[in-house]
């Protein structure tokens, strides 16, 4: 959860992108660090119930591993409800990074298209700049010769 946090936080540094939202929040968290936790104490129980079992006490076992088992059922479903939720929450983060690789590739198309044209104008205007000064060099009109202008 920590490096999808960071990374959305990486993305949303960025200029013109926004996901929003927290991957992490604390409160699932903590729903599913208590869940492990009953989990485990419940475990416990059923430990403590084997050992009884050693002893002789059957009754008592049975309503021990019942209780075990009941709070291992109720954590194993907080923890099912907690990873749902992030199942969800990633879905929703993969649709917006793909939405978002979607947006850059056309931005980096238009930006070459963009930049291309830049560059073809840029040394379009240094040719005629190198021919301008070739033609005071030589004193003559270098430009003529292309428009076709006889007298030249």
């Amino acid at each position: 959860a920590l490096a999808a946090q960071n990374t959305v936080q990486t993305l949303n540094a960025l200029p013109f992108i926004s996901i929003g939202g927290s991957v992490a929040e604390e409160s699932r968290l903590q729903r599913l660090s208590d869940g492990v936790t009953n989990l485990a104490e419940g475990v416990q129980e059923i430990r403590g119930g084997v050992r009884e079992a050693k002893a002789g006490a059957s009754t008592a076992v049975a309503w021990v591993l019942g209780r075990g088992v009941s709070r291992l059922d109720a954590g194993l479903e907080n923890i099912e409800t907690t990873v749902t939720g992030y199942g969800d929450q990633v879905s929703a983060l993969r649709t917006q990074v793909s939405e978002l690789k979607s947006a850059i590739t056309i931005w980096l198309d238009v930006a070459s298209v963009v930049i291309t044209l830049a560059l073809l104008w840029l040394i379009f205007a240094h040719v005629v700049t190198f021919v301008y000064g070739l033609s005071l060099f030589k004193g003559e009109n270098l430009f003529a010769h292309w428009v076709g202008d006889p007298a030249q």
